[in-house]
């Protein structure tokens, strides 16, 4: 992009939208809508737990210094949160079902293992990216939400099994396995998740 374009994108955008690591400001402003980082946000954590109003949270380089329960708590409003190879995230908080109007969740190559139940709560959920995590399996569709078009499960090399549920799924437009080796579970047969 050219400069001076670049220059007028960031004027224009002003204080809604803020880049950790990019943007020259001291403090995260009040006002901000969509905060990226491609640092470590340690140093700017409470001025960014000021901003309430966040909408969008990404986390670039896997540079997240929040657990996800601080980030569910702290930002309510959120729509989009991105946080692939955060490795201090262990495990999928049981709050994130809070977050009623996420409708893109990736938290890939993490070190979750189980996916809860609560995010069949999400129900705007559209992009779910699971990629390279260490599920082993996920919960019945029933646990699953609703309006989810896209699942990402590439390298999920715990993954054993898919819920024969799966096709209750009616908006899942894309569904990816490379690098997964899963069998479904048959119809009637029982699991722990169910």
């Amino acid at each position: 992009m050219h400069d001076l374009l670049n220059d007028l994108a960031k004027y224009v955008s002003g204080e809604m939208c803020f880049r950790l690591g990019v943007d020259r400001a001291e403090r995260v402003p009040k006002t901000i809508r969509h905060f990226s980082t491609v640092i470590d946000p340690v140093r700017c954590h409470k001025s960014l737990c000021d901003a309430k109003g966040l909408r969008t949270f990404i986390s670039i380089r896997g540079g997240c210094g929040m657990s996800l329960q601080e980030l569910i708590s702290n930002f309510k409003f959120l729509g989009l949160l991105s946080l692939p190879w955060c490795c201090n995230i262990k495990e999928m908080s049981d709050s994130l079902g809070n977050l009623i109007h996420l409708c893109s969740l990736d938290l890939s190559n993490t070190k979750i293992k189980e996916v809860f139940d609560t995010l069949g709560n999400l129900i705007y959920l559209c992009s779910l990216d699971l990629s390279g995590t260490r599920i082993e399996r996920l919960p019945n569709s029933t646990y699953l939400p609703c309006n989810l078009q896209v699942l990402k499960l590439n390298k999920c090399l715990y993954l054993k099994e898919l819920p024969s549920t799966l096709h209750e799924l009616t908006n899942l437009c894309r569904l990816e396995l490379v690098g997964t080796s899963v069998a479904f579970r048959k119809v009637g047969e029982s699991s722990t998740m169910d």
